[in-house]
């Protein structure tokens, strides 16, 4: 079973190459200040899960993680839009 901080730092791994759309494997060796194989065997964990792929010198996200990523946010961001239309005042007729 991984560990707290594994998962942790997979899902960092994951969000840093969404945002990105790809990375090197030295991108994330320098933002995270670890190890090459470190990236490595956390990539390799995250492509065997199917979340990324490899593509030559790094890894890409995959169109299905991009989407669900957008989705995502299009939800919280109508949470928080409903959230300040219920405290906002209503307007003065």
């Amino acid at each position: 079973m991984k560990s707290n901080d594994e998962r942790k730092a997979h899902k960092r791994i994951q969000e840093y190459v969404t945002e990105h759309q790809s990375a090197s494997l030295d991108e994330p060796v320098a933002v995270f200040d670890v190890s090459k194989n470190t990236i490595r065997r956390d990539v390799q964990e995250l492509v065997e899960r199917g979340e990324l792929k490899k593509v030559y010198g790094g890894v890409s996200v995959i169109l299905l993680s991009i989407l669900f990523h957008l989705r995502t946010r299009m939800n919280l961001i109508k949470i928080t839009l409903r959230k300040m239309a219920y405290i906002l005042p209503s307007p003065i007729s």
